[in-house]
């Protein structure tokens, strides 16, 4: 993706992220809005600057929808990384406007962001470490797809989403709202059957999984599942 490219994408994901959060509130004043926005916009530069620069086939990979990509992936994914977000930045907007939740102690909305921050942070590592993180599930044959074994994928088989489910719980917490925690809850769920998916998609499909799920026993928490 040419730096253009990335720009345009980059301003209109964040008039994307800015318009439930600040439509649902009814005011521009709003810090937690305003530094949740900044978080997702200093991310998705991170992002595409260190994959840009270390892994340019990976950023080409993510850049564009696939024909061979799962059809229910497609969708699911649609839901959660859409609807489902969608979803938690409505319902925070409308908590702050309407007060659902009231005043949050500043410790407790410093941490969900410190937290979303280590998240985002830990995705942009295994982005670096897996070449093959698309951001759809399909067997990459012409890139020469192998399992990857190290960094984060030596403890759970699919780091990524274990990072993408802790970002998801700290986002109410971070936007002051308790109430949009059955919002993220729902995307969470979502990203649980999504894992299970793909995970039995790579058993059958991918050479060398099956042996790598013997080694690496859990999927997104070490010693739970």
């Amino acid at each position: 993706m040419s730096g253009r490219k990335f720009l345009i994408k980059y301003c209109v994901s964040l008039v994307v992220f800015g318009l439930p959060l600040f439509g649902g509130a009814g005011t521009m004043r709003w810090w937690n809005a305003w530094a949740y926005i900044a978080l997702i916009g200093l991310f998705s530069w991170l992002t595409w600057f260190m994959l840009r620069r270390y892994s340019p086939d990976l950023l080409a990979e993510r850049s564009r929808v696939h024909p061979d990509s799962k059809k229910w992936d497609r969708w699911l994914a649609s839901i959660i990384a859409g609807a489902g977000q969608l979803a938690i930045l409505v319902v925070a907007g409308l908590d702050e406007r309407l007060q659902w939740t009231g005043e949050l102690p500043f410790w407790e909305e410093g941490a969900g962001f410190a937290i979303a921050f280590a998240a985002a942070a830990f995705m942009l590592w295994c982005m670096l470490v897996n070449r093959f993180f698309s951001t759809m599930v399909r067997i990459q044959t012409e890139r020469g797809h192998v399992v990857i074994d190290s960094g984060p994928y030596a403890f759970v088989r699919h780091p990524g989403y274990t990072g993408w489910a802790v970002f998801l719980i700290a986002t109410p917490l971070a936007l002051g709202s308790l109430n949009a925690v059955w919002a993220a809850a729902a995307c969470l769920v979502l990203l649980v059957i999504r894992t299970a998916l793909e995970d039995a998609t790579l058993r059958r499909e991918l050479t060398g999984y099956q042996a790598y799920a013997a080694r690496v026993r859990f999927r997104l928490i070490p010693f739970l599942w």
